[in-house]
């Protein structure tokens, strides 16, 4: 998505039009966010030693009366005026707004940075993904059929438009050869807005597909495809999708169904095989119908001692409810399981987080740090975890121990690296063992990667 590297460009650049302003003569208000359009305000952007710069020149509202503000002077005087909802506006539709493929007619691509994701809108359908490479694992989701219970009318390919953060495909729902089914060429629409909340994605109905028969519902039935996983909530009203590795998540809920006018109708979900069923109770209905779901991410995850360029999430290893986090660069000098976290003295040193699932909620179970905590280590370079056990490289450790279990204070042997290993019984974590190689050698660096599966653990050096 080449699009996606220009978006970030003009991002960065709207980001330092908020802390640098200067305003001057009218009120105006910041109605487009491309770069020609900036430039009628007299908004020039250059690039220096890979830092974007911000120019603003006032040219169009030059007066011999000039206000001039800076920083938070700036808010405050948008904020008097009564411009600051637009600048936020501008800046969150240059974000997340969508763009045309250039190498795929009739495509549009959007990023969303607060959910990380990457989306592209297609004639068939959506296609997310939580990075930008094609090679990455996908998530597609596309409109096969609607209609009553059973009896489904196939739904066409459709032609893609976008305007800032909404895109639509416009579709028809073909004819079909059931006597019940007498609807030909029906219109519908299926939207998205792309926010930072989450992908809201909607299918407006122009009309009934077809005669409803006494306790049917109303049924969209969408055909998954790609690497992730689905797995339906026990109410009906959400489903988590999981990239197969156990990396990534997102949830898709929020649904909500209304009619013309606005009364809201019970609705579910469910999934049968690869295809998701979105279904209705329609009885009563005012035509045009809306279905209208959120795919967002299911949980953001923190470190409890966020810092600065502790490369939270640089590994990531899931098992059934169990998330373990590597932060190679974490800081603090604490050693073993849920030590103090407070003292930044042992640079580079690292540590690995484990957040447990209950449901779709998310919490921190346990800070792990190595039993011999040193700088630059880089413990929680590698993770990984199955069922009660998590283990942990640190490539950057110097012990010159061998074996299991050695002596961890002689520092002779540079970057020849170690790996660890914490099991839990109940909600307790304790190290239970500490792995040097057989031959450990100077920068080896071995724990580089870890692996493990049930009694069993495979360090790479």
């Amino acid at each position: 998505m080449s699009h996606l590297k220009k978006l970030n460009t003009r991002t960065r650049f709207l980001l330092l039009f908020c802390a640098l302003l200067i305003v001057s003569g009218p009120i105006f208000a910041l109605r487009a966010v491309s770069a020609d359009s900036l430039n009628k305000f007299g908004i020039t952007e250059q690039s220096r030693t890979g830092k974007l710069l911000g120019t603003i020149a006032p040219r169009t509202f030059a007066s011999k009366s000039t206000d001039t503000a800076q920083g938070e002077a700036a808010l405050k005087l948008l904020k008097d005026r009564g411009q600051y909802a637009s600048l936020q506006q501008a800046m969150e539709t240059a974000r997340y707004r969508a763009q045309a493929e250039p190498q795929r007619a009739g495509e549009f691509a959007a990023l969303n940075p607060a959910q990380e994701l990457h989306s592209r809108f297609t004639p068939q359908g959506i296609e997310v993904r939580r990075r930008s490479d094609e090679a990455a694992p996908k998530l597609a989701m596309t409109l096969r059929g609607i209609g009553y219970g059973e009896r489904q009318l196939p739904v066409s390919p459709g032609t893609v438009t976008a305007q800032d953060q909404r895109i639509e495909i416009h579709r028809t729902v073909g004819e079909s050869t059931h006597s019940a089914l007498s609807i030909q060429h029906s219109a519908l629409t299926e939207w998205y807005i792309n926010r930072p909340t989450g992908l809201e994605q909607g299918f407006t109905i122009s009309q009934p597909p077809g005669e409803r028969a006494a306790g049917e519902r109303l049924r969209l039935t969408l055909e998954l495809s790609g690497e992730w996983r689905a797995k339906l909530g026990a109410d009906g009203q959400a489903v988590d999708f999981r990239e197969a590795s156990g990396g990534g998540a997102v949830r898709y809920d929020h649904l909500a169904v209304r009619d013309a006018q606005g009364k809201t109708l019970p609705a579910r979900m469910s999934l049968v095989q690869r295809e998701l069923r979105l279904e209705v109770e329609d009885a009563g209905a005012v035509w045009p119908v809306t279905i209208d779901p959120t795919i967002s991410q299911q949980a953001y995850l923190k470190a409890s001692n966020t810092g600065e360029s502790d490369q939270f999430g640089s590994a990531v290893s899931v098992s059934g409810d169990t998330m373990v986090v590597g932060a190679p660069t974490e800081s603090s000098n604490a050693t073993g399981v849920n030590g103090n976290q407070a003292d930044d003295s042992a640079p580079a040193s690292g540590a690995v987080y484990v957040f447990t699932r209950s449901g779709s909620v998310w919490t921190q179970q346990a800070y792990l740090k190595a039993s011999n905590t040193e700088s630059n280590d880089e413990f929680g370079w590698s993770v990984a975890v199955s069922g009660d056990t998590v283990v942990v490289g640190s490539p950057g450790e110097g012990s010159n121990a061998t074996g299991v279990n050695g002596n961890q204070a002689n520092n002779s042997a540079s970057f020849s690296g170690a790996a660890y290993v914490f099991t839990r019984s109940g909600v307790t974590w304790t190290q239970q063992a500490y792995l040097k190689a057989s031959n450990n050698g100077q920068h080896d660096f071995f724990g580089t990667s870890v692996t493990v599966s049930g009694d069993t653990v495979v360090v790479g050096a």
